[in-house]
């Protein structure tokens, strides 16, 4: 479902915020996570739109070694 709303606008750049998908699932915040080590995935994270909030060193066991995670959040915005 994610990836049918973050990718219907084909050849455009679109974010998480602009394809309306906080307002759609009733959500205040989502947030993702990927490798330290995984560039490619920390660019798509922030062309979403999504922040890097921090940081956990050795939180995942992955191929043989403990890794360092990065954690991306995105938040509605409020309005007063």
């Amino acid at each position: 479902m994610l990836a049918d709303i973050i990718f219907e606008k084909k050849n455009e750049s679109i974010t998480l915020n602009q394809s309306g998908i906080l307002e759609t699932l009733k959500l205040d915040r989502i947030y993702a996570t990927c490798l330290r080590r995984n560039i490619a995935s920390a660019k798509l994270l922030q062309k979403l739109g999504m922040t890097q909030e921090g940081s956990q060193k050795q939180r995942v066991f992955h191929r043989g070694q403990f890794e360092e995670i990065e954690l991306y959040g995105l938040l509605k915005k409020h309005r007063c």
